[in-house]
């Protein structure tokens, strides 16, 4: 939540004038006709535009207006003083970043190839006018569409297949650290299968046979 500096003066151009006119009456003792009064703060100054003095008088109160704004900025100026008192400094400018989808159009023979510095605009709103940006890289947009995204996770021995959230435009996280099926996470689609052939060795239709198969790994043996 942010809030705005406090207005230290909150007069203006018009402002300035009516109280020019009123202190005008009481230095020439009313025998200067400034203008026209439209209501307590205001004066109308067509009938008497030509007049030297008011000339004079709008000139005094541009410069007082700039003397106004200046005055006016000072808390805000305090308060960064302040904060640099405290340590803290200001961010430097960063420019604006968003994501843009491009999209080839049905039917497209070609890639296309879009070069760095390409602008894109967004549509004006309620909030902001229309927003210019421009693209970072070189980049093509290729007819090409994916067919498949796997993710291999060794650690749980793990795959998982996304292809189904991505043609259903649903959100999804690759490679989680998840290796349990949680709301959420993908089924685990790993499978571990041993096939062993042999034409005579293992011709065994008719035989009642008990076959034992020793795996050796790193760590020690395990009988199966």
């Amino acid at each position: 939540m942010t809030s705005k500096s406090p207005i230290v003066d909150d007069r203006d151009f018009d402002n300035v004038l009516f109280q020019l006119r009123e202190l005008a009456k009481s230095y020439l003792n009313n025998q200067w006709i400034y203008g026209t009064y439209i209501n307590d703060t205001h004066i109308d100054i067509t009938s008497n535009k030509d007049d030297p003095g008011v000339a004079l008088s709008k000139s005094f109160a541009l410069m007082y207006m700039n003397i106004i704004n200046r005055l006016n900025k000072l808390p805000e100026r305090n308060f960064i003083e302040f904060l640099n008192m405290l340590g803290f400094d200001l961010s430097a400018p960063v420019a604006s970043k968003v994501p843009v989808t491009f999209k080839i159009v049905d039917g497209a023979k070609d890639d296309v190839f879009v070069q760095s510095g390409t602008k894109v605009g967004t549509d004006s709103n309620d909030k902001h006018d229309e927003l210019i940006f421009e693209t970072e890289e070189n980049m093509l947009v290729t007819r090409s569409n994916i067919a498949e995204i796997y993710t291999v996770n060794k650690e749980f021995d793990n795959i998982h297949s996304y292809i189904e959230k991505l043609n259903e435009k649903q959100d999804f996280t690759l490679f989680s650290d998840n290796d349990n099926e949680e709301v959420g996470v993908e089924e685990n689609i790993q499978q571990h299968i041993l096939y062993i052939g042999q034409t005579d060795l293992f011709n065994l239709k008719d035989i009642a046979v008990k076959i034992k198969l020793t795996l050796y790994i790193k760590e020690g043996n395990i009988d199966d």
